[in-house]
């Protein structure tokens, strides 16, 4: 149930993401998850290395937001990294 869960948060996050820093560029629905899980991952990292409080309760759109941070971070390291990509 937990997968299902990040799996969902991966897909809102990367069509987010998708949406705000691809300028739509129309990345499939496993594109998107996998944007969302490493953004998520990178955007947790990210949050807790800036004492970010996610609240007191762990939610659904803290979530969210953490993971379109950390894809937004993914997409311009890559973008800084292979130009051709941008």
């Amino acid at each position: 149930m937990r997968f299902l869960y990040y799996a969902l948060v991966g897909i809102v996050a990367g069509g987010i993401a998708d949406w705000l820093f691809l300028r739509g560029d129309d990345l499939g629905m496993l594109e998107q998850m996998a944007l969302g899980m490493a953004g998520a991952v990178i955007g947790g990292f990210v949050f807790e290395r800036l004492q970010i409080r996610r609240g007191a309760r762990p939610g659904c759109a803290m979530a969210i937001v953490s993971a379109v941070v950390g894809a937004g971070i993914l997409v311009l390291v890559i973008s800084l990294l292979v130009p051709s990509l941008s």
